[in-house]
């Protein structure tokens, strides 16, 4: 059975091509399970791309308000809650689960084509997390009440630059025809 299975938790969506899931308990633990670090304990409301059977390696996504603020500075909002929540260090916000250097060049292939255009502004983890950002603003800004306070006073809704990450929409991909009831964490 894979980490994620473990826990109960959402299936959001894809990106590019892998399922990104919202965790619902504390305490999963993503990757290696015989060698885990600290860091890779997911928490309540932490996000995985990959991590389920037969999928790609966890990258454990945490400190989402700090994805949201990185997306939101990158359109050019400003704010004091803004900035302070981007400079977050990039190493407590996204981290390799049990990835080994075939992992990362399988995923940096899968990214290439999309990171390409924003790799001199960007490193890779950064795009990872203003994609998340960008998904967890437009779709889902009751994730957080920071976020809920930058969706409805600070800025402009109608940039969206990347759409990395999408619904999934046969009825065979877990969350069927109710997909949009299942996200929103305010009335789970």
């Amino acid at each position: 059975m894979s980490d994620i299975d473990l826990v109960k938790h959402y299936r959001l969506g894809v990106f590019l091509g892998i399922p990104v899931y919202q965790c619902l308990e504390n305490e999963c633990r993503i990757g290696n399970s015989d060698q885990v670090e600290p860091s890779s304990v997911a928490e309540q409301n932490d996000i995985c791309i990959g991590g389920g059977s037969g999928e790609h390696p966890a990258i454990l996504i945490k400190k989402i308000d700090s994805c949201v603020a990185r997306y939101l500075k990158y359109i050019g909002c400003n704010g004091d809650d803004i900035e302070k929540s981007a400079r977050v260090r990039l190493s407590s916000v996204v981290i390799y689960c049990g990835w080994e250097k075939q992992h990362h060049d399988e995923f940096y292939k899968r990214c290439c084509g999309f990171y390409t255009l924003f790799k001199k502004r960007m490193s890779l983890e950064g795009w990872i997390a203003v994609n998340v950002g960008e998904f967890i603003f437009h779709v889902i800004p009751s994730y957080s009440p920071l976020i809920k306070k930058w969706y409805n006073e600070e800025c402009n809704h109608d940039d969206i630059l990347f759409e990395n990450i999408l619904f999934p929409y046969s009825k065979y991909t877990g969350n069927g025809l109710d997909r949009f009831r299942i996200v929103d964490i305010e009335n789970a």
